[in-house]
């Protein structure tokens, strides 16, 4: 049991998790919450070890979908999600997503993100909008549909957190219909040539269109999410660490998802008993896979807990690892730089923020506090 005392589950949230992110990795690497009934995993080996191994898994086999949501569209989308399963089935449609990201012309970012952008975007829609509209724009939707897929998708992530209450569950599962009746209607539609739409569908013949689905939204969910947490911890770095001039902002929005990730653990379950460290974890134990913690190891990166723009040796579990990596990660990181690089240039660098964390067990996803709200 480490010294240093915070609930792993809220970590996510927490004001400062790092310091007992570093005291986990130091003093109880593999250690049981008895608590919560989990059990915490903070060094990069470790992490990267499980997420390897044959006996972990990312659902509980007696639970493929939450509880809260079987019997809905919600838990047909979930069930389907690439990153829920395991096996072979559905490795073909991940390498058809990654090789079509892929082949995204990057170079038409910038003007995606000035499309995009509104003069008046204050910096909840700047995260949470413009990389999902952008991403949207790149997979062929159209664009008088944007403000509705962007309302379905803020109610349907609410089905992937252990939080929601269930009136929120009730609004994923409309949502969830909704995203899978508009999709429907757009795949059997006319598709944009060149999109990454249509390139999907191109090279993913044979494989299931409730599958292919399921997956377009959790696509346009990551981003929802994630890169919105990305793209606000970039604010905060930016006002806490400063830039170098005389790097590449990628090498910034990299640095800033290895430092302070927006995924900042993960979930696994044990299906065979194993060890590790010493520990002896029993088939049926749930695992929290510390990402956050792992990305400052020492062990993994130099000076781990250093913010330092434009390593040469940078290394990173923000994106996943082995079989549940993320196909959309280079992507990710190119529209967060594109849209970070439009608001310097609009705005430059802000004033002094404000913000808090929102409530997640698994995000640090920033919500920033206008002028308004803080007078209040």
């Amino acid at each position: 049991m480490p010294s240093a005392r915070i609930n792993p589950l809220v970590a996510a949230a927490h004001e400062h998790p790092y310091p007992y992110y570093a005291a986990l990795r130091n003093e109880a690497p593999v250690f049981f919450d008895a608590e919560h009934k989990i059990w915490v995993v903070s060094r990069a080996d470790l992490i990267m070890q499980l997420m390897q191994s044959p006996h972990c898994v990312v659902r509980p086999p007696n639970e493929p979908v939450p509880a809260a949501i079987v019997g809905t569209p919600a838990a047909e989308v979930f069930a389907r999600l690439i990153r829920m399963n395991e096996g072979q089935a559905h490795l073909p449609l991940k390498q058809a997503i990654g090789r079509s990201l892929a082949l995204v012309d990057t170079a038409c970012l910038p003007q995606l993100v000035k499309k995009w952008r509104r003069a008046e975007c204050d910096l909840h829609a700047l995260c949470h909008f413009v990389p999902v509209a952008v991403l949207a724009d790149l997979l062929g939707f159209a664009p008088e549909t944007q403000p509705e897929i962007m309302g379905w998708l803020a109610d349907f992530v609410a089905c992937l957190s252990p939080l929601s209450r269930d009136a929120d569950l009730a609004r994923a599962s409309v949502a969830a219909q909704c995203l899978l009746t508009h999709f429907t209607g757009v795949l059997e539609g006319d598709v944009p040539q060149g999109s990454v739409l249509a390139n999907l569908l191109q090279d993913s013949e044979g494989i299931d269109r409730q599958v292919l689905l399921a997956n377009l939204i959790g696509l346009l969910t990551q981003s929802y999410e994630a890169t919105a947490g990305l793209l606000g911890n970039c604010l905060i770095a930016l006002q806490q660490q400063g830039m170098s001039d005389d790097l590449p902002l990628t090498s910034f929005v990299e640095e800033v998802a290895r430092y302070d990730p927006s995924v900042q653990n993960t979930r696994r379950f044990v299906v065979q008993d194993l060890e590790i460290n010493g520990q002896l974890l029993r088939k049926g134990d749930a695992v929290l896979l510390l990402l956050a913690a792992a990305n400052r190891d020492a062990a993994f990166n130099a000076k781990g807990d250093d913010f330092a723009q434009g390593r040469t040796d940078h290394r990173s579990l923000s994106f996943g690892y082995g079989r549940h990596s993320c196909p959309g990660q280079a992507l990710a990181i190119k529209i967060t730089t594109a849209v970070l690089s439009d608001y310097l240039a609009q705005v430059g660098m802000a004033g002094p923020m404000q913000w808090r964390y929102q409530a997640s067990v698994n995000g640090r996803i920033p919500r920033f506090i206008s002028h308004q709200e803080n007078v209040i």
